[in-house]
């Protein structure tokens, strides 16, 4: 399927109406992708959006700052009134830091 739609990799995607729903938008500090002008184009699809940004992590946050990562959000979840579900860094420190996650 990919290779079918290989040139729209990379095009700019937008919902086909605005959505309201409060929504968390995650960079790294190194990374470009989510510059001020892409955020003022997110905030007119999204106008609920926030942004969170992950300190000494590039695009890959996930990868490069997971604990990190979850602890914001965990937070932004925790902010709304919903119940933690496992999210919470500390329950996942052992994997962590036994799979070099953290260096």
């Amino acid at each position: 399927m990919l290779n079918q739609h290989i040139e729209l990799i990379g095009e700019e995607t937008w919902p086909s109406k605005i959505i309201s729903t409060p929504i968390l938008f995650v960079r790294g500090e190194k990374s470009n992708y989510i510059d001020p002008y892409r955020m003022n184009e997110i905030l007119k699809w999204f106008p609920n959006a926030e942004l969170a940004e992950i300190k000494n992590s590039g695009h890959w946050v996930h990868a490069e700052q997971p604990a990190a990562l979850l602890e914001v959000v965990d937070g932004y979840i925790s902010q709304r009134g919903v119940p933690q579900r496992g999210l919470n860094p500390t329950l996942w420190g052992d994997y962590f830091h036994s799979n070099d996650f953290n260096k």
